[in-house]
Parts: C-alpha cells; sequence; structure tokens
C-alpha cells in the first residue's frame, strides 16, 4: 500500500470516490465491452444490451466512451444519445435531440423537421469522413424508450451515411423491456429494424460471483471522469 505521505493530497469532500466522478472496471463492464468492440470490429449496424435497473449499464456507456477511441482510433466519432420519454413521437422533436447530442451548434428552433434531418444527415457524414474507418458509433441509452417512428428515422439515418460511404452502428442499451420490443418487432415482421439494430444482443446482470466481488474490490481498471 502507498505510504499516506506519498497520496495525493486534496481538498476535503473532493476525492472521486466521494464525487461519483471515476469509473471502475467490473467484469460485466469487460463482457459488455467486449461484446461492443466484436460488434464494432464486424461493423455491425447495430445491437441491443439489457438489463434490470441499477447495475450500471450507464456507467458502462462511459467506460465505453473513453475506450472504444483507444483502441479504434481518437479520430473514431462516439455519439451518446438519452431516450426521453415521448407522449407522441414528433419527428422534429427527435432531430432537435439528435443535433443536440452530436453537438450540433447551429440554432434549430424555428427549422422545420426536413431541414433539421438534413442538418443532422450533413453534420454526422462529415464526422463520419474525417475518421480513417469512415464510421459514426451511437450509443442510445434508455432505448427501451423509443417507438417504431423512431426506429424508421434511424433507419432513414443509417441508409443516407450508407449511401455517402459511413458506416453508422448504433447501441441500444436498456431495461429488459428492450429484449421484449425486440420480439415484438420480429413477430409483426418487422425484419428491417431487427436486422439493422437488433442483429445482436447482451445481457447484463451485475455482480453475481464471488470472483464478480473480487475484481471490483481489487480496483479493476479505475478512470476518472
Amino acid at each position: 500500500m502507498q505510504p499516506s505521505s506519498e497520496r495525493p493530497n486534496l481538498p476535503p469532500l473532493t476525492h472521486p470516490i466521494y464525487t461519483g466522478q471515476y469509473l471502475l472496471g467490473t467484469n460485466e463492464i469487460y463482457k459488455m465491452h467486449q461484446q461492443v468492440y466484436k460488434w464494432i470490429f464486424c461493423r455491425s449496424p447495430g445491437g441491443i444490451i439489457y438489463g434490470t435497473q441499477r447495475i450500471g449499464k450507464t456507467r458502462a456507456i462511459r467506460y465505453l466512451q473513453q475506450v472504444l477511441p483507444e483502441q479504434f482510433g481518437s479520430d473514431l466519432e462516439i455519439f451518446f444519445f438519452m431516450s426521453h420519454y415521448y407522449s407522441r413521437p414528433h419527428d422534429h422533436v427527435f432531430y432537435d435531440d439528435m443535433l443536440r447530442n452530436v453537438l450540433h451548434t447551429l440554432d434549430t428552433s424555428d427549422v422545420k423537421p426536413s431541414r433539421k434531418r438534413e442538418r443532422l444527415m450533413a453534420h454526422l457524414i462529415e464526422k463520419g469522413k474525417a475518421c480513417k474507418q469512415r464510421r459514426v458509433i451511437m450509443l442510445i441509452d434508455d432505448a427501451q424508450r423509443l417507438e417504431h417512428e423512431h426506429y424508421e428515422w434511424l433507419m432513414d439515418m443509417y441508409n443516407v451515411l450508407d449511401a455517402n460511404n459511413v458506416v453508422l452502428s448504433v447501441i441500444l442499451i436498456g431495461q429488459t423491456e428492450l429484449l421484449n420490443q425486440k420480439n415484438t418487432f420480429i413477430r409483426d415482421g418487422k425484419s428491417q429494424i431487427v436486422g439493422r439494430f437488433m442483429a445482436h444482443e447482451h445481457k447484463v446482470s451485475g455482480l453475481r460471483t464471488v470472483e464478480d466481488f473480487k475484481v471490483s474490490l481489487r480496483g479493476g481498471e479505475f478512470k476518472r471522469l
């Protein structure tokens, strides 16, 4: 153990453990990372990651945002999109949310949905072409909130980027309802949605075994946010 005199002298109540500004690698995070790495490496258009509440899925997303550029190159664009509750799907709200999450800076408050869509597509194409691998990764959290219309708009995005030789990979992360949604799409013959964004699946289970706890207590891979 490091002598106390060699430890960093931090102001009270500012240590990352206290503030929560840290990431601690766990077996489940490593397993999730291995799956997502495989999907991206194989240039898959997407997959789903599901599990019950409060088992660290959102923390795992932050881990992916830090680690994947180290593996695929710092020019790889990884966008994070938090799904919101919508009483009814509206394309102008969807594109507004997307533009904010991809850090688009132009004011779109008085712009028609079709123009918002054009700006979003142009922005993603530009980012994708700036990457040596010509690809864009989108991590969508709370994806169980997405409706059929949202997937149709995501398919439009995929098709436009594909026509411009940019690969879009969408990783859907959500609660177990997300798997039920996939099964519903299969039952209803929505194979185009399943084939695009749900071809793969991975279940996150949280800490279950003694080894899981040992990895966490040893510190795993600690990353400060």
